[in-house]
């Protein structure tokens, strides 16, 4: 599944830079994937995985990755 929000026309300003969005411009915001967090871990490549916060199942989970420029 992958979510996208679909834009009015507006600007974002974050980190000190502004970022101007036209209408009907989308940002992708999320993925979901089936993966284990070995199978994570693993994709991941060159990033750690810092923590990692689950449901009470396990069924589901955030990763907190470092940074990739190291």
């Amino acid at each position: 599944m992958a979510m996208r929000i679909i834009q009015l026309g507006t600007t974002a300003f974050v980190a000190g830079g502004a970022f101007k969005f036209t209408e009907g411009e989308t940002i992708h915001t999320e993925v979901s994937r089936k993966y284990n967090i070995r199978s994570f871990s693993n994709a991941a490549e060159r990033r750690r995985v810092d923590n990692v916060w689950c449901d009470p199942d396990r069924r589901f989970a955030m990763f907190a990755l470092d940074s990739a420029d190291r």
